[in-house]
């Protein structure tokens, strides 16, 4: 059988495919083949587990986004949701399409913290008395602070 358009299999359910036969007198032969876009499926992960149901779509269509998914927060934890990714590309619901099952992961995106430096009166000093130290915070990574100085203390 020759090579199939891209996206196609054989439907092979179907009766009337004439997949083979014999010469007719007058030199003829018909063969009949039906074919059928490919079924693929799309699959979600978050945080490494499944999440909800994996998706059966044709070959070529586009994937409706789920609900976007949650993680689990304590007092302490802080992330956003950053959108599905295939591999390290993002996903984008509204203009990629299916061409192999694929499984979409979940991103993650620390949140960043503003650093504001006050006196023990509640006079904010940051950057004043030559003080270089860190104005930002990332969730999850250290941040070294120095030890704050005063002339004449």
């Amino acid at each position: 059988m020759p090579a199939l358009p891209e996206g196609y299999e054989l439907d092979s359910a179907n009766e009337d495919n004439k997949l083979s036969g014999n010469i007719a007198g007058d030199g003829s032969l018909v063969l009949k083949v039906y074919l059928k876009l490919k079924m693929l499926t799309v699959s979600f992960k978050n945080e490494g587990e499944a999440f909800g149901q994996p998706l059966t779509v044709k070959y070529g269509a586009k994937v409706s986004a789920p609900e976007n998914p949650t993680k689990e927060k304590s007092a302490t934890e802080r992330y956003e949701f950053d959108g599905w990714y295939n591999g390290d590309a993002k996903w984008d619901f509204a203009t990629d399409t299916l061409t192999e099952d694929i499984t979409l992961t979940a991103d993650w995106t620390a949140n960043q913290y503003t650093i504001t430096y006050k006196d023990k009166g509640g006079t904010d000093f940051s950057g004043a008395h030559g003080t270089s130290a860190p104005t930002k915070h990332t969730y999850g990574t250290a941040t070294a602070i120095p030890a704050p100085t005063r002339t004449g203390y």
